[in-house]
């Protein structure tokens, strides 16, 4: 009698949650397909912009959504190796990616995700404000810069953070380029599809 009652509880409470065995079934056979949509497949396809007319939107835009686009076609346009920017335009990027890394130290748990995630879309464009913001005087920024790097590590990466480690007169940010550098074989893994 009593695992009948648990069983109905069960049963109930699934269906309750909007579960059935036929949605899991179906989920199953469809693995690989998309079930969910994201927010950033809605709305205008911005991926045929060019690099400078998505760098100059991404810095003017307040729509949370048209950024994040804006911020992938930049990050993919990194990744194929055909982000050609002016000094102005890389000026506007570090000024950003500085901006989401602020945002990092927010309260809420969703801004934090939502830095870590435009990080994630701007891929290997992002990379020269991550190791400027390297330093021991905010290590919350610095943390998110680091795993940042750790998780999009090539040649070119490490070969900047040792750069940066025997340049800079800075020891506290040279212990922190160091410490970066000893985590380059962390494995991590991108919130951001296509990002590997």
């Amino acid at each position: 009698m009593k695992n009948m009652f648990i069983r109905m509880y069960l049963y109930f409470s699934l269906i309750s949650f909007g579960v059935s065995t036929q949605s899991q079934t179906s989920n199953q056979e469809n693995a690989g397909s998309k079930v969910f949509s994201r927010p950033e497949e809605r709305g205008e396809d911005l991926s045929n912009l060019v690099a400078t007319d998505a760098v100059s939107r991404f810095a003017r835009s307040a729509d949370v959504i048209e950024r994040r686009k804006l911020a992938k076609v930049i990050g993919d346009k990194s990744i194929a190796g055909n982000l050609q920017l002016s000094d102005a335009e890389k000026l506007q990027i570090q000024q950003q990616v500085a901006s989401i890394l602020q945002q990092a130290k927010s309260p809420d748990a969703n801004e934090r995700s939502e830095a870590r995630q435009q990080i994630e879309r701007l891929w290997h464009a992002a990379v020269p404000a991550l190791i400027l913001n390297i330093t021991p005087d905010d290590v919350t920024v610095a943390e998110l810069a680091v795993k940042s790097l750790i998780l999009m590590r090539n040649e070119s990466i490490v070969n900047n953070l040792i750069r940066e480690a025997t340049t800079t007169t800075d020891a506290g940010r040279r212990q922190m380029l160091i410490f970066a550098l000893s985590k380059m074989t962390e494995q991590r893994k991108s919130l951001i599809p296509g990002r590997e």
